[in-house]
């Protein structure tokens, strides 16, 4: 009868407080590792972006040195604008940017400089912001020797 009675009150199980310490110690290593994830989806966007700010600056100066001194040199001075489209975000919208291009010839030695400055909105974690690339190159006459 003992013997039975020592079977019967076998309790198999955890106790309140050793569930607890367990959802403790996980929520302690599971919470870091969710941040990092977090901040390299966050990080992995904001290059993508910076990848697609590149190739529309490379696209606006192939296609202004495809054009020739003559044609930037007859832009205007000052910026001017176009908005363009990112790739689309998350929710399927359009992520938009604006590309200006500043052309001048400050020191007048016929060397224009270009500045094609592509800038957006970029969505951080807590707060939004504004992110930019920009790239400045010269622009010389093509001279003709005879």
């Amino acid at each position: 009868m003992k013997r039975a009675k020592s079977v019967l009150s076998n309790d198999s199980g955890f106790t309140l407080a050793e569930v607890l310490v367990a959802v403790f110690i996980t929520a302690m290593v599971v919470l870091p590792m969710l941040s990092s994830f977090l901040m390299g989806r966050v990080s992995t966007e904001m290059a993508k972006h910076r990848t697609q700010a590149m190739n529309l600056i490379r696209g606006r100066l192939e296609y202004l040195n495809s054009k020739g001194y003559y044609y930037v040199n007859q832009l205007p001075g000052d910026d001017y604008y176009q908005e363009v489209d990112l790739d689309e975000n998350e929710d399927g919208h359009a992520f938009p940017c604006w590309i200006t291009t500043n052309v001048s010839d400050m020191d007048g030695d016929d060397l224009l400089e270009v500045e094609v400055f592509v800038f957006w909105q970029e969505r951080r974690v807590g707060k939004d912001g504004w992110a930019w690339e920009s790239v400045m190159t010269l622009f010389a006459p093509t001279r003709v020797f005879e």
